[in-house]
């Protein structure tokens, strides 16, 4: 499908944190496969979802 499985560290090529992908899906009414991804900001979980095409694999520093 892509180069990208579950649980890969990604990021979006315009830039913003790092985020782990959960999965992936077609969007609606679209052939596009899009990645479900979470993220934190602070303590908060963020959610969303983001086509393929708009990532890359993070590099970044690995926050404990």
């Amino acid at each position: 499908m892509s180069e990208f499985v579950s649980g890969d560290e990604v990021v979006l090529k315009s830039g913003g944190p790092g985020m782990i992908i959960e999965g992936f899906r077609r969007l609606p009414r679209s052939k596009i496969v899009a990645a479900s991804c979470v993220w934190f900001e602070k303590s908060t979980a963020k959610r969303g979802v983001f086509p393929l095409a708009t990532l890359k694999k993070y590099d970044g520093p690995v926050v404990a």
